[in-house]
């Protein structure tokens, strides 16, 4: 299963989980440990490089609506999304200027670049468009990982999407997309992607299995804040 073929079907949409029209992508184990509320997580090939694109899939107990709002609330990131020490949604107007602030990009802990993006946060997207910025606590001896990311959201009938892409940060890589596809009873699967490589000398074996690792944990926490957002159990 790849994840084009994943997209292709979502898109035509998903009615009803007795007889999910993904069935073909997804094999019959993998659905039945998604519909009974499990989280399927996998790695996927990339052409010219052995890093892998993780992918996970999950059912989310509220209508696409709701967790769309969840994902969005991006300066909240830091207080349930895994490993985030900050998390600003900013002006698009501060990008330039925090591309030509001087510090040391490869540090672990970028406090001018900090203290700059917390002046110029920004409450919402503007349009369907945002810049996102994170940083990551990262195990040791890696050092900690920040990035500026690129967001645009497209909404179409019966989907929800949004990709992102690295702008700037001390890792290589990091793009991926969160894909929302309603269900019956007000239910959403979700679909969670990411291909980040954090550069430095880390193996790629060891980032692939860091990848699979932290995968579940992105759809666990987005459950936990929809419930308590939305106090309907997940």
């Amino acid at each position: 299963m790849t994840l084009r073929m994943i997209k292709s079907i979502m898109v035509i949409g998903i009615v009803a989980l007795s007889a999910p029209a993904h069935a073909s992508a997804i094999t019959p184990d993998q659905w039945s440990i998604i519909k009974d509320g499990g989280i399927v997580k996998q790695l996927e090939s990339v052409k010219g490089t052995e890093v892998k694109e993780g992918v996970a899939i999950g059912i989310v107990d509220a209508p696409p609506q709701q967790v769309w709002n969840v994902i969005h609330e991006n300066n909240d990131f830091v207080h349930f999304m895994p490993r985030m020490l900050e998390s600003i949604l900013v002006n698009p107007d501060a990008i330039a200027k925090a591309k030509a602030l001087k510090f040391d990009y490869n540090t672990g802990d970028p406090k001018e670049l900090v203290h700059f993006l917390k002046k110029h946060r920004a409450d919402k997207m503007t349009g369907t468009t945002g810049y996102f910025f994170s940083l990551l606590n990262v195990p040791w001896p890696a050092t900690n990982r920040w990035y500026i990311i690129k967001l645009d959201d497209f909404v179409t009938s019966g989907r929800w999407y949004q990709h992102w892409s690295l702008v700037l940060g001390n890792l290589k890589t990091n793009d991926g997309s969160w894909e929302l596809v309603p269900l019956d009873n007000n239910r959403t699967l979700v679909t969670y992607t990411v291909f980040s490589d954090p550069g430095g000398e880390i193996p790629d074996w060891i980032i692939n299995i860091g990848t699979k690792q932290t995968l579940p944990g992105v759809i666990e926490a987005l459950r936990k804040r929809v419930k308590k957002e939305f106090g309907k159990k997940q």
